[in-house]
């Protein structure tokens, strides 16, 4: 159930963009959301002073977290080439700074 307070184990959310000309196509997101002790974590990884450190946990995260990206699955040569928009929504999705798609998640 979309509106659902707890984060069931195999519980997965869709997201849908509307496509940005000239930066994207329509987004289809599917990914299990974190817990609070996994966005905790992961915001200590991205404090770090070194953006690459802040770049590769925000690719872990989508490699573990995301189950695919317009009916894709991402491997890691594919996270490692994303648009850098496109990554931040899948970001923002799965630590659940914006919110999935109600009607696409009554069957969750």
């Amino acid at each position: 159930m979309a509106d659902t307070i707890f984060i069931d184990d195999g519980y997965t959310q869709t997201r849908t963009i509307a496509a940005v000309p000239g930066l994207h196509p329509q987004l289809t997101i599917i990914y299990r959301p974190v817990l609070s002790k996994d966005r905790w974590a992961f915001r200590h990884k991205v404090a770090s002073v070194d953006s690459a450190v802040a770049d590769n946990a925000e690719k872990e995260l989508i490699g573990k977290q995301c189950v695919s990206l317009n009916g894709e699955v991402l491997d890691k040569k594919k996270i490692a080439i994303l648009k850098p928009t496109v990554q931040q929504h899948i970001v923002d999705s799965i630590l659940g700074y914006a919110p999935g798609d109600e009607a696409a998640d009554l069957g969750n």
